[in-house]
């Protein structure tokens, strides 16, 4: 009987004043829609993700949260631009791999770096949230260098200078570039008010507190001036299969897309975090 009920059907019985007809075509269609919905989405390849809320062994310097609610939504995001589901599970670090290599979960989101050797056993994805070393200087040596404020040092632009580094960060500079004088610091707050006030040429440190001191207590006076100077990062992390393979393919197209879209950039402005790549 309503094999042939469309919109303009029902809305011809609603003038005739058959309103239980139209409403009782409105409501079949609204079924038939949603089992279509229900159907395409049941058609979704799904992945179950692991991850470690705490972000072990990485200080996020107390951005835990914000990385949570942040990886939360870029990853929905991903999924929707790649016709996929992706389920977030919270985990220790230690479960988190214990459980990729027994089947347990498709990938894992963590701040570990490809090697020769882990890349024996897992397919690592672009890293999209970059935490390495960065250079920061005072915003009127830009000035005094006639270099823009939104363009990037290059390491020739230190030529000479003296530039401050946090204790432990290793550099792997080829001999051309080293032609500046490293100061090691183990206060981080002591090497950007030695920036500030002009004692040395810049400081090199995380991205992550870099970041976090250059937008709150320097903000008038000191600026972020390089990318990363490693590719240390955030990454999805699977193990060697099909699935594995498929999964971070879907992953690295999909952020991408969202990138390009600048959906990417409202994310982080959303969750208080920055993007280092400049």
């Amino acid at each position: 009987m309503f094999k042939s009920v469309n919109l303009s059907t029902a809305i011809k019985w609603m003038a005739k004043g058959k309103w239980w007809l139209a409403a009782l075509a409105a409501l079949l269609l609204f079924i038939l829609l949603m089992l279509r919905g229900c159907s395409e989405d049941s058609q979704a390849k799904s992945y179950l993700v692991a991850r470690d809320n705490a972000w072990h062994p990485v200080n996020v310097w107390g951005k835990d949260r914000d990385l949570q609610g942040f990886t939360d939504e870029l990853l929905r995001a991903i999924g929707e631009e790649e016709k996929i589901r992706i389920e977030i599970v919270a985990t220790s670090t230690d479960a988190m791999m214990t459980g990729l290599d027994r089947g347990d979960y498709s990938a894992m989101l963590a701040f570990i770096q490809p090697n020769s050797t882990n890349r024996q056993k897992y397919v690592f994805s672009n890293p999209f949230f970059l935490i390495g070393p960065v250079l920061v200087v005072t915003n009127t040596f830009l000035q005094h260098n006639s270099i823009p404020p939104h363009k990037q040092i290059k390491l020739l632009d230190m030529q000479g200078k003296v530039v401050g580094i946090q204790s432990g960060i290793t550099l792997n500079f080829s001999n051309k570039d080293s032609f500046f004088f490293l100061q090691p610091y183990d206060n981080i707050i002591t090497g950007l008010e030695d920036v500030s006030n002009n004692r040395i040429d810049g400081f090199i440190l995380n991205a992550i507190p870099a970041y976090t001191y250059v937008q709150s207590y320097f903000a008038n006076s000191l600026r972020v001036a390089t990318s990363p100077f490693s590719s240390e990062g955030l990454r999805l992390i699977a193990d060697i299969d099909q699935e594995g393979d498929a999964l971070i393919e879907h992953f690295n197209h999909g952020l991408q897309v969202i990138k390009d879209k600048g959906v990417y950039d409202v994310l982080l402005a959303k969750w208080s975090l920055f993007n280092a790549d400049l």
